[in-house]
Formats: structure tokens, C-alpha cells, sequence
């Protein structure tokens, strides 16, 4: 697709590669780009530097592939398959225009995730960015299913060059069919340009990626990328599903309760609503009839006429549109001459993140029909789950104020999931009692970075050798996570390397390389940082500073950034520590060592010897006895009485537990045939749970979508795999068990699916078949037919017949 001048573009051989690329269905996507789009400037003569773009996961490691799309083969990325998070090289090869603009794409597929990176070439340019500018910089088309109607919207182009006065505009898309369209395709600047997407030339819904590129002669243009999203066809969701009303005759009339209509893909849909009663007349009251979502349809109730006694209805509503066409929402309603406890029916909903902030308390106004009835309130947990949910107070008088709070300590005990209890309200006298309604606690684990080190300290002496490399470990507070890596300099800009770029906490590529490069570098403290980063994620990114003391004379340095201990309440006390202590130039220097904890005064942690001259090896005992379970933080501070030789401080943490978790077993292996039934599910216990914890458990696929599921119930962990969609081959995921409380969580449980050829049986429809005939008769008995067929539905499964006889000759034919 040049752009040079007068317009050319051919897509018949982007047609021709991306026919099969386009996303089947809307999904969310498996994997990310970064950069989602990439410019290049080229210059005749001169070699394009390489760019890379990193595709990475929040979920896993699962399997990518990548093509290059351009329309004269300019465009190569390396390499071409592999498995998130994976670093892509693109580059600019032979066949790349020497003028104007042309325009390619990275397409990238894993699962069902499609992406595509637009790549916008400037030919023969100097660098720097544009002087074109667009107005917005990107678009987005939505349509719902069975669209037929095309959408336009306009982009606004200037120039901040007085020279650069025309354009030439021109599209491109991943499906390589002419379902965008620019218009007009050349113009004065400014100007505008009118983009136009016809919904029938993609058909299926899906997600859809194209470009629209600009060019002005003798300059860099720009890319605008294009985003189509096609939906299916919409569900109607109404909430709740179902509603109940009081009314005490000769009060007021019960309040106003509403149902919410939406849709599942966001799109419109038209909807009627109508009243149905089955008893008491006609007493249900819609403000409407008709509408489209998202909507609230207000529910009220006629009074008139009403006498003691239960009333039943239902509310229809119709959306032909919706895959759902019919929705029924009973109502019912309960008249009485006592008074009526008026309460929620759906109560308030908590939410926490394990390591966060408990959640804040919550009021609920609970009312009667006739003030003054005295209550009772009461919390009862749903399916035999925790009773964290508190009450106050727990008897009262309406109008009353009731609050719900968790408890804090069942809170510290649970692992991700959604837990609900059910509040009981009983009234003496009341015509309606008890009342219930359920209040839902959902505790997440939205996983996040965890470093071995919470700083690191390089030390080195003009002259001398190099500080040797230091190691960190990197782990997930949660389920697996995938990870970059990126330096900065505050000071001595340079100096600080990090490997490798990328990582994952799941498996072996879960330590990070620090080194230091003293070349060049006067006497001075460096600065920078180490930030490490999960795509996609909307946690703080994990970063630990580094300081790197360049000295002309000899400084301390030890052997170790960091101490963290795990150690069991009542258990073994962990083993001493030991920490080297050398000089730069492994000259002798005198140096003090200390132990402190926070808060001060604590007895666990100690340091031998307390002075001492380098080299030298210090001792490092901890002793948890009498701490009860918690974190406990101190540092060891080795610091010298030589002038300008800076403290070396030891961060040290002590984990107390009351047990360590174990599964057993430890990975799980499932076999399946293609398109057969599901294998059987295994169990994995899970020992070391503390008395009163509940475990959480989130499976995560690595390769392949939808084949694993995890449940826990008490100490057992539930897996299944089902492949029955999948392809042959070989899938992997992890279950993650988060034991609260106990020492080793998370727990990671590596799952294996191998996904087998297709299995037949053959089945007879009879497995004898019996002849009669006179002895000395010449008549030959008629044949009999036996069905052969295959339990594969559809498969051609080929077989072989054969007779052997027992006795007599071969008197048969088959």
C-alpha cells in the first residue's frame, strides 16, 4: 500500500495471507502487545534499526504465532511462534518503497485472541515525528449483530509545517476485504477525511483491526488505527429475578421497587413489559410498557380493594431481539391487618483484597408498616461457610438502624471467593415474620509482585575489580504472573543492567541479574531503580532501588541483600545465618555489627561477633520462640569507624506461621480423545490448613481456552479438565491454592491435558447369525445382514471380515 503522489494500493496478497485471520468470536484477549503500533523512517543507503514489541499474558504462558502482512514483502518479524512472554524483533526488509508512506501489520494469534500491530513506514526520511496531526488519533466501531447499515465518522487533519499543504489518504485492513473506506483519498491541509466501515463485508461477529494511513509528500505521515467490533447476538438481563411486596391495610401503600433491563453486549434492545395477576385482582402497577435497554421499569402496587390474604403475578417482558426472547419476573405480594417488617431484599455487598484494608461498616434502615414493632437480627452463613458477618445491635425497635460489619479476624482466614450469609429478621406480632436477606462478601486475589530483596547496595573501589552480580527472586502473592523488566538512572547514567527483560513467577525464569558497570564513573553515590511491571495490570509496579558507591578507598561489602525466614509456631527454630564481610581491595577494616527490630526491644533476632576486622563472617541467629503468628521485620547494620566507608544495612524478615501447606499430589495429569467424553476428576489434598481457614483456588490456563476448573470443599481441592473443543495436542495450566495463615502459599498445582487422536468402536447389531437347510437340499438359504457402525458420529472407521470355520468347509461368504 505506497502512497506516493498519485495512490496505489494492491491487496491481493494481504487478502491473500489474512483470509483466515479474523477473530471468530468477541473474546477477551489471552495475550497484549506492547507498543500497540510502531512507526519506522527509513533513509536510502541507511540500515533501519530493528524494534521489538513484547507480547505478554496476565494469565499464564500460553503458545503465540506471528506473520508479517505488508503488500511487497517489507515487513519480517522473528520469531515466528512461541510462548507469552515472548520478545518480537521486527525489521524492515528488502522491497520497502524508497518514498511516501506504506503501511503493515504484525498479526498475532494465541487461542482466540487475534491482534494486530499496525506498522507505519516513512520512506526516505530524516526522522522526527509528523508535522500531520489527526483529531481523534484512533477510532472505534461498534455494531450489534445483524447490522447492516454503514457507519462514517470524520478525522480532522492539520499541519503544523507551512510547507506541508496536501495529503493522500489510503486503508488497510487485517482481513484484507474492502470493509473500510476513506473518503476522500487526497485533499488540502486542513482538511478532513470521512471513514466509513460497512458492517457486510465482515459478517461474523468478531473483533476487526485496520489503519488508515496519511501521507504529504516529503514527510513522515501518520497511521490512524481502526478498531471494529461486531457483537452477537444480545441476552436480556433483568435483576432481580423476582419481587416481593407487604402491605398492612390502612397504612401506606408499599414502596416503589424497580427492575433494571440490560443487555449483554451493551447493545439496545427493544423490549414490551406487561402485568399478570393470578389472584387479588388487578393490583400490579408498571410506569411503562415499552422501551429499550438500558433501562429501570418502576413496580407499584394498587391498594384499592385489596383485603387479607397472599396476592401472585408476574411481569412478562418481550425482546425478540434478545437470544432470551421471554423474561417472567413473579411478584408477589402479602396483605395483612399486623404490622409488616420492611426490609431489603437484597442486602449490601463487601469486597476485599487479601493483604488490603478491611471493608468500612454498612447501614441497613430496616422499617415496619406500623413503627414500634420490636425486631431480632440474626446472621447465619449460606452452604456451611465462614460466619464472618457481625450484627449491632441485634435486637431493636423500627425504625432501626441496623450495621453490618465484618469480622475481622474469620476475614484474615478466608481465601478468593464469594461467601454469603443470610440475615434473619423476626418481629413479634408481625404479620410477615421472619424476613431474610443476604449480604455477599467477595474476597479477591488480584495477584501482585513479590521481590526476595526490597533494595539492593553495590560497592566498589576505583582500581579494584567489579561488584560481582547480585540475584533477586521474584514471586506472585497470587496466581502466576508475568513480568517486565526496565532500569533507570537517577544519577551516573548507564551504570545499572537488569536480566532477563522479561520473566514469569510460575516456573524457572523467576530471577532477575543485577550488574553495575563502574567504567568511567568519578567517585560519587549512583541512583536508579529496578521496576518490574505485569501488562495489563492496574497494580503498583514492583521496584527496588539501587545505590552503587564508587569510592577511591577501600568499603564494605557483604554477602547477602536480604534475609527472609519462614518458621512455624512451636516448630524447629531456624538454622543460623551467615553473612561475609570484605573489603574492596581485601585490605583488613575494622567494622561494628549490630541487630535491630521494629518495634525495638524484641529478642529474636541477634548478630555475633559485634566487632571485628574484615574478612569476617557473621553469625545471624533467629529465634521465633514466644511470637505468636505474624510478620516481624528488623535489619543487621554492619558499619566501619574509617571515615567516608558507608553502613551496609541487611534487611531481615521473620514469617510466623502455624503451619506449612502441602498438596498432595503435587501435579495432576489428564488424558482425553478428541472430541470424547470428559476424564474423570482428581482430587488433591491439601494439608497444613490452619483450624478455621477456608482455601481459595484459581485455575489458570497456560495453553489452550476453557479447560480447566478448580472447587475447593475444606482440605480437598476438586480439578477437572475437559477438552472436549480442543484440538489435539498437549495443554498445560496451573491451579493455584491460596491457604491463608499457613506458611509455603500460594501452593502452585502444574495440570497437564494431553488431548489424544480420536478413539472408535465398532458395534454390531448382532453378533450371531444362524442358517437352517435340509440335508442333500440344493436350495441356498437367504443372506442375513449385520449393521456395522462406529460410536465417532460421522467418522469413517474402516474394517476387515473374514469366516474361518470350526468344523465342516468354507461353506460362507461375507
Amino acid at each position: 500500500m505506497k502512497i506516493n503522489g498519485a495512490l496505489s494500493f494492491s491487496l491481493g496478497l494481504i487478502a491473500a495471507a489474512l483470509c483466515c485471520l479474523d477473530t471468530a468470536y468477541a473474546q477477551t484477549n489471552a495475550v497484549v502487545a506492547t507498543p500497540q503500533q510502531l512507526t519506522f523512517n527509513t533513509q536510502t543507503g541507511v540500515t533501519t534499526p530493528s524494534q521489538t514489541v513484547l507480547v505478554s499474558s496476565a494469565s499464564g504462558a500460553p503458545s503465540v504465532f506471528i506473520t508479517a502482512h505488508s503488500d511487497t514483502g517489507w515487513l519480517t518479524v522473528t520469531p515466528p511462534s512461541g510462548t507469552a512472554p515472548l520478545v518480537l524483533t521486527v525489521s524492515i526488509g528488502a522491497g520497502a518503497p524508497t518514498s511516501g508512506v506504506d503501511v503493515g501489520f504484525i498479526n498475532i494469534l494465541s487461542g482466540g485472541t487475534n491482534l494486530a500491530v499496525p506498522v507505519t513506514l516513512n520512506a526516505n526520511s530524516t526522522g522526527g515525528s509528523s508535522p500531520i496531526s489527526a483529531t481523534p488519533n484512533s477510532l472505534s466501531f461498534v455494531f450489534a449483530s445483524g447490522s447492516t447499515a454503514a457507519i462514517s465518522q470524520t478525522v480532522s487533519l492539520s499541519s503544523s509545517s507551512s510547507s506541508v499543504k496536501n495529503f493522500a489518504a489510503t486503508t488497510i485492513t487485517n482481513s484484507g476485504t474492502a470493509w473500510l473506506s476513506v473518503s476522500p483519498t487526497a485533499g488540502s491541509l486542513p482538511g478532513s477525511v470521512q471513514v466509513t466501515v460497512n458492517p457486510v463485508d465482515l459478517g461474523t461477529p468478531g473483533t476487526f483491526n485496520a489503519a488508515v494511513a496519511i501521507n504529504a509528500p516529503g514527510t513522515n505521515g501518520i497511521s490512524i488505527p481502526v478498531l471494529v467490533t461486531i457483537q452477537g447476538v444480545p441476552a436480556l438481563d433483568v435483576t432481580p429475578a423476582q419481587l416481593s411486596f407487604g402491605y398492612q391495610l390502612g397504612t401506606a401503600v408499599p414502596a416503589v421497587q424497580a427492575l433494571t433491563l440490560s443487555s449483554s453486549t451493551g447493545a439496545n434492545v427493544s423490549f414490551t413489559a406487561t402485568a399478570q395477576t393470578t389472584s387479588c385482582g388487578n393490583w400490579i402497577v408498571l410506569n411503562q410498557n415499552s422501551g429499550a435497554t438500558p433501562s429501570t421499569l418502576t413496580v407499584q402496587v394498587n391498594t384499592s380493594g385489596l383485603t387479607s390474604g397472599t396476592c401472585a403475578g408476574q411481569i412478562n417482558i418481550s425482546a425478540p431481539g434478545a437470544s432470551n426472547a421471554t423474561v417472567s419476573i413473579s411478584v408477589s405480594l402479602l396483605v395483612s391487618t399486623l404490622p409488616l417488617i420492611q426490609a431489603p431484599t437484597t442486602g449490601p455487598t463487601f469486597t476485599y483484597q487479601i493483604g488490603g484494608t478491611p471493608p468500612a461498616a454498612q447501614n441497613v434502615q430496616i422499617t415496619s408498616s406500623t413503627s414500634g414493632l420490636n425486631i431480632t437480627a440474626a446472621a447465619s452463613p449460606d452452604n456451611a461457610g465462614p460466619n464472618f458477618l457481625e450484627i449491632t445491635p441485634a435486637t431493636g425497635t423500627t425504625p432501626q438502624a441496623l450495621t453490618l460489619s465484618i469480622n475481622p479476624t474469620v476475614l484474615q482466614t478466608l481465601g478468593p471467593g464469594t461467601y454469603t450469609e443470610t440475615v434473619t429478621l423476626s418481629g413479634s406480632g408481625a404479620g410477615n415474620t421472619p424476613q431474610t436477606f443476604d449480604v455477599t462478601l467477595t474476597v479477591s486475589s488480584n495477584p501482585i509482585l513479590i521481590g526476595s530483596v526490597q533494595a539492593l547496595n553495590f560497592n566498589y573501589q576505583v582500581g579494584q575489580t567489579a561488584p560481582s552480580n547480585q540475584t533477586f527472586t521474584v514471586t506472585s502473592s497470587g496466581a502466576p504472573l508475568n513480568y517486565q523488566v526496565a532500569v533507570n538512572t537517577t544519577s551516573c547514567t548507564g551504570f545499572l543492567k537488569a536480566t532477563p527483560a522479561t520473566g514469569s513467577t510460575f516456573g524457572n525464569q523467576n530471577q532477575v541479574v543485577v550488574s553495575v558497570n563502574p567504567q568511567g564513573i568519578n567517585p560519587q553515590v549512583c541512583s536508579g531503580n529496578i521496576t518490574l511491571t505485569v501488562p495489563g495490570s492496574t497494580a503498583a509496579p514492583l521496584v527496588i532501588p539501587v545505590t552503587f558507591n564508587v569510592s577511591t578507598n577501600a568499603v564494605l561489602s557483604v554477602s547477602q541483600s536480604a534475609i527472609n525466614v519462614t518458621a512455624i509456631a512451636g516448630g524447629v527454630v531456624p538454622g543460623v545465618q551467615t553473612i561475609s564481610v570484605t573489603s574492596t581491595n581485601g585490605s583488613s577494616l575494622a567494622f561494628s555489627a549490630t541487630a535491630s527490630t521494629n518495634p525495638a526491644g524484641l529478642t529474636w533476632l541477634a548478630v555475633t561477633p559485634n566487632a571485628g576486622n574484615t574478612p569476617n563472617n557473621l553469625q545471624v541467629t533467629i529465634n521465633p520462640a514466644n511470637l505468636g503468628i505474624g510478620t516481624y521485620t528488623g535489619s543487621i547494620t554492619v558499619s566501619s569507624s574509617v571515615q567516608n566507608v558507608p553502613a551496609q544495612t541487611i534487611p531481615v524478615t521473620l514469617t510466623v506461621v502455624s503451619s506449612a501447606a502441602v498438596a498432595t499430589p503435587t501435579t495432576l495429569t489428564f488424558t482425553q480423545a478428541a472430541g470424547g467424553a470428559a476424564p474423570a476428576s482428581q482430587a488433591v489434598q491439601i494439608a497444613g490448613v490452619p483450624s478455621g481457614a477456608t482455601i481459595g483456588v484459581i485455575p489458570t490456563m497456560l495453553s489452550g481456552t476453557d479447560w480447566l476448573t478448580a472447587t475447593a470443599s475444606g482440605d480437598t481441592v476438586t480439578v477437572t479438565a475437559n477438552g472436549s473443543q480442543l484440538a489435539q495436542g498437549t495443554y498445560s495450566g496451573v491451579v493455584t491454592v491460596i491457604v491463608p495463615g499457613a506458611g509455603s502459599s500460594p501452593l502452585y498445582i502444574p495440570v497437564t491435558l494431553s488431548v489424544t487422536a480420536a478413539t472408535s468402536a465398532i458395534t454390531l447389531s448382532s453378533t450371531s447369525a444362524s442358517f437352517n437347510v435340509l440335508a442333500g437340499s440344493m436350495s441356498v438359504p437367504g443372506s442375513q445382514s449385520i449393521q456395522v457402525t462406529s460410536s465417532t458420529t460421522g467418522t469413517s472407521v474402516p474394517f476387515t471380515t473374514s469366516f474361518v470355520p470350526s468344523t465342516g468347509g468354507n461353506f460362507l461368504t461375507v
